[in-house]
C-alpha cells in the first residue's frame, strides 16, 4: 500500500488567529486561498512569507483577504545631544554715582519754660482736747407688752419618700407526721408516710405553686430485695409502683 503524505493545513483565519511557529523547512497550506508558507524555525506564521500555491492557475477569483501588516522595524537609535557652549563671561557693574548730599535746615530753639510759683506755707496744728468724764448708767426701762402672737404658716408640701423594701416573707408550715414547711426563699419541703398498694397516687398535702423538682422514697419494711419505685410527679402528688410502706420527701417551689 502507498504512503500518503498530507501537509498540516487550516484556513487563513485559524492560521492567523493561531499564529504557530512552524518548524525550518515545514510547509502549511490555507485550505481556502491555497497559498503555502514554509517555517523557519523561529518566525511565528504571520511574520513567514508566502511561497506558492498548489496547482494550476484559475481563473481570476475575487480578490483574496488582505494580509497582516508586518512587523514594525526597530526604532533606530537616537543620535548624541550635542556639547553645550559655555556660558558667556558677565559683565561688569557700572560704578555707581555719587552725588553730595544737602544740608539740613537748622532746627529752631525751644522756648524757655515758666518759673513756677513759690508754695504757700503748712499751718500749724491745735492741740488735742481733754476726753471727758463717762456718764452714769440710766436706769433700765419698764418692758414692753407681748405681741399678738402671729397666723400659722402654711403646711410645707414635699414629695412622698420612696417606698421601703418588702419585708423579709416569716416561714409557712405544718409540722405533722405528713406536713410541709415553705422557706423564705420560696423553697417548699414535703414529707409524708404511710402504706401504698400497687400502683398508687400518692397527693402532697399541699400542691407546689410552680414545680416539684424531686420525691425520694424508702422501705419502711423490713424486707431485703424490696425497693420503691416512684415516678410520674407533678406538682400535686406522685405514683409508687408497689405495695409497701414508704417514707417520702419531694422539694419543689
Amino acid at each position: 500500500m502507498a504512503n500518503r503524505i498530507q501537509l498540516r493545513r487550516d484556513t487563513a483565519a485559524n492560521w492567523t488567529t493561531n499564529n504557530p511557529i512552524l518548524g525550518q523547512g515545514e510547509p502549511g497550506f490555507e485550505t481556502d486561498t491555497r497559498a503555502i508558507k514554509v517555517g523557519t524555525g523561529s518566525l511565528p506564521w504571520n511574520c513567514l512569507q508566502y511561497t506558492g500555491t498548489v496547482g494550476s492557475q484559475g481563473y481570476q477569483g475575487r480578490q483574496g483577504v488582505q494580509g497582516n501588516q508586518g512587523y514594525q522595524g526597530n526604532q533606530g537609535y537616537q543620535g548624541y545631544q550635542g556639547i553645550q557652549g559655555s556660558q558667556g563671561f558677565q559683565g561688569n557693574q557700572g560704578f555707581q554715582g555719587i552725588g553730595s548730599q544737602g544740608t539740613g535746615g537748622a532746627q529752631g530753639s525751644q522756648g524757655s519754660q515758666g518759673s513756677q510759683g513759690s508754695q504757700g506755707s503748712q499751718g500749724s496744728q491745735g492741740a488735742n482736747g481733754a476726753q471727758g468724764n463717762q456718764g452714769t448708767a440710766g436706769p433700765q426701762g419698764a418692758n414692753g407688752a407681748q405681741g399678738f402672737t402671729g397666723a400659722q404658716g402654711l403646711t410645707g408640701v414635699g414629695a412622698q419618700g420612696a417606698q421601703g423594701a418588702p419585708g423579709t416573707v416569716g416561714y409557712s408550715q405544718d409540722l405533722g407526721s405528713t406536713g410541709w414547711t415553705q422557706l423564705p426563699n420560696g423553697l417548699i419541703m414535703q414529707w409524708g408516710s404511710g402504706a401504698v398498694t400497687q400502683p398508687q397516687f400518692v397527693s402532697f398535702p399541699i400542691a407546689f405553686p410552680n414545680a416539684c423538682f424531686i420525691v425520694v422514697g424508702t422501705n419502711n419494711w423490713d424486707q431485703s430485695g424490696i425497693t420503691v419505685a416512684i415516678h410520674d410527679w407533678n406538682t400535686t402528688g406522685f405514683t409508687v409502683n408497689r405495695t409497701n410502706n414508704v417514707s417520702w420527701m419531694a422539694i419543689g417551689n
